[in-house]
């Protein structure tokens, strides 16, 4: 028997949005340990977010205001990466 809000394969409409989320800051998929990570750090938003959120017009909306700001965080991502990256080249060299 599935749980409230569950696909055939256990996943949540929730799970599905906070791998999107994770996705649309960092560019990519998130491990189990990103994943869970994220999971708990917005378990307490759920309650309030509930039902306005989970509606597909609502999260369009969120996710269209989001969008520039991702954007921005993805390039920030981009260049802490390249200095991260030049440093280890650093340590190794």
């Amino acid at each position: 028997m599935l749980g409230a809000g569950q696909d055939g394969n256990g996943r949540t409409l929730t799970d599905d949005l906070v791998k999107r989320t994770f996705w649309l800051l960092h560019g990519h998929q998130p491990s189990e340990s990103e994943f869970d990570e994220l999971k708990a750090s917005v378990a307490e938003l759920s309650p309030e977010a509930g039902a306005r959120w989970l509606q597909p017009e609502s999260t369009l909306r969120v996710l269209s205001r989001m969008r520039p700001k991702v954007e921005a965080l993805r390039e920030i991502e981009r260049q802490r990466e390249a200095i991260r990256s030049a440093r280890d080249k650093e340590v190794v060299e």
